[in-house]
């Protein structure tokens, strides 16, 4: 039996996205590029096309590593979510770490995300936000199955390009 793994949509050196089943997984790191805002909500409209329910986002942003925007990229961030939040079923965000960065963030992104008309969920660990997705009925997938997913992007990730 074959298992079904993640497929790279986009890599650029601060992102990386893949889709997976109804899931768009992205993985974010330094700062934040209009190219890569662009390609992102490409990849989830297009995605989106196969799921009329919409699609989940699960996104993965490291608390040493956030993506920072300057003004364009806010603008255009802000643009990009509201054209685009009708191709979302949810939006799950995951800040790793401890501490008060990290703890901060969430807090900006649980309070940005108010303002967001698809539903958003922001979580500390990757097994927090892959249990709300399978309990929520988010997907189809197992537990052990959007696991090993997330698992296979992180492994892919670690490896050298």
């Amino acid at each position: 039996m074959a298992i079904d793994t993640p497929s790279e949509s986009w890599r650029s050196e601060r992102l990386w996205v893949g889709t997976w089943r109804n899931l768009v997984i992205q993985c974010w790191d330094t700062a934040v590029k209009n190219d890569d805002l662009e390609a992102a909500t490409r990849v989830m409209v297009e995605h989106a096309k196969r799921f009329p329910e919409g699609v989940v986002t699960l996104a993965f942003l490291r608390a040493s590593g956030v993506p920072s925007m300057g003004d364009a990229e806010r603008k255009r961030a802000a643009e990009l979510l509201q054209a685009s939040t009708s191709s979302m079923r949810v939006g799950v965000q995951v800040v790793e770490g401890t501490g008060f960065v990290a703890s901060f963030l969430r807090s900006v992104i649980a309070g940005l995300s108010r303002f967001s008309k698809a539903p958003m969920r922001v979580f500390a660990t990757q097994s927090e936000a892959v249990q709300f997705i399978v309990d929520q009925h988010h997907t189809s997938a197992t537990l052990a199955d959007l696991t090993r997913a997330v698992d296979d992007v992180h492994a892919r990730l670690r490896r050298p390009s």
